[in-house]
């Protein structure tokens, strides 16, 4: 399995959690760390009149380093985070020469709609929310949709003596993810609770 990992962000870390994953069920793991990319796209952010011609061709040279370790690794599945740069023309021909591509979207199907052009090209696509997005998924009947909600790793997240969790845990209302800038906007509004980030 090649896990395709997206430039920064959440799914980061967990792109790294499924690799461990991975390899702890026997597969044999390779990877596409797409980090390297990750200060030309905050360059390229920064340049707001050019984004639209830049960022794609980010894209394009992230998917041609794809493709080329696609081509020594020879993998039977190509498994995409939520982020990760590949086109459409290379999942075209990673499909056409047998393998499977998989991704999946651990974001809000809301806040990022370009799952709406990648779904369309794939051949499994998991997600990590129910509902009104499940109902959307119905409308791209080409490709395997299943929900694969967020987990925890055994090596990491390990279980803590209850004074421990009672001592330095407890709190009225508790938060775990990345610290963007409209979540830490939010739990500023809670100050007269205890709250743990």
């Amino acid at each position: 399995i090649l896990v395709d990992f997206p430039i920064y962000g959440g799914s980061y870390t967990t792109a790294e959690y499924t690799v461990q994953a991975l390899k702890d069920l026997g597969c044999q793991v390779e990877t596409m760390d797409n980090a390297i990319a990750d200060p030309m796209l905050q360059y390229m952010l920064k340049m707001e009149k050019y984004q639209n011609a830049v960022i794609p061709k980010l894209n394009e040279l992230m998917s041609d380093l794809l493709w080329e370790k696609f081509l020594s690794f020879k993998p039977h599945i190509v498994f995409c985070l939520a982020q990760a740069p590949i086109s459409q023309h290379l999942i075209n021909a990673i499909r056409q020469s047998g393998s499977i591509v998989a991704f999946w979207f651990v974001e809000d199907f809301r806040r990022f709609p370009y799952w709406n052009d990648v779904i369309k090209y794939i051949d499994y696509f998991f997600v990590i929310q129910k509902g009104e997005f499940s109902n959307q998924l119905k409308d791209f009947p080409q490709t395997i949709s299943r929900y694969l909600p967020m987990a925890c790793s055994p090596q990491i997240h390990l279980k803590l003596p209850k004074d421990a969790i009672e001592n330095d845990y407890s709190s009225d209302i508790s938060f775990m993810g990345a610290a963007f800038a409209n979540r830490v906007n939010f739990f500023s509004h809670f100050t007269d609770y205890n709250l743990k980030l």
